[in-house]
């Protein structure tokens, strides 16, 4: 008489790494964001655009051996070079409001023979033309506070405390913007 194998089945658990992206993603939708997915590749001119540093950690990329047609040749290191592909499409066809976000991963090259650094980060963009809409005759509040509404919601409803200070190092934004 023919009988089934038998397997003791022991429940999974999902990564909290997992779950803290898909509330993210939640939460940036609800925020009024589109969610992409792009390659994660760049190209080298994408990170010299960023104005990064020679020893700045975003260039540790790792080489592609053989990318695809029209694909940068390096992972990407930061989600950043992605979003402003895509807006730069939008703006040049005429779409001024660009509402969108990736969650993804990044990969920084560790030692030559190593699997590279693989870390999971979100990102988004926010752009729009002189008015909010058509009818509107009144310019709108700065983009600014806009986004960093949406950042404080996120980083509050993940349980996570937001200290915003004025200045930044990174080199790819306005010293005084």
């Amino acid at each position: 008489e023919p009988t089934l194998p038998r397997a003791l089945l022991e429940p999974v658990s999902r990564p909290a790494t997992l779950a803290v992206a898909d509330r993210t993603r939640d939460l940036l939708k609800a925020s009024g964001l589109v969610e992409i997915r792009l390659l994660p590749a760049v190209f080298p001119e994408e990170l010299d655009a960023l104005r990064l540093a020679f020893d700045d950690v975003l260039r540790r990329s790792v080489r592609l051996a053989n990318p695809m047609a029209g694909m940068g040749p390096l992972l990407s290191t930061t989600l950043l070079c992605g979003l402003l592909r895509a807006a730069r499409r939008n703006l040049s066809r005429q779409v001024e409001s660009v509402r969108i976000f990736e969650v993804g991963r990044i990969f920084l090259a560790r030692g030559p023979g190593e699997l590279p650094d693989e870390r999971l980060r979100a990102a988004a963009l926010i752009t729009r033309g002189e008015r909010a809409s058509l009818w509107d005759s009144a310019s709108p509040a700065p983009l600014f506070f806009e986004a960093k509404g949406i950042a404080e919601g996120l980083l509050g409803e993940l349980g996570q405390h937001s200290v915003f200070h004025a200045g930044s190092a990174a080199p790819w934004l306005h010293p005084g913007a």
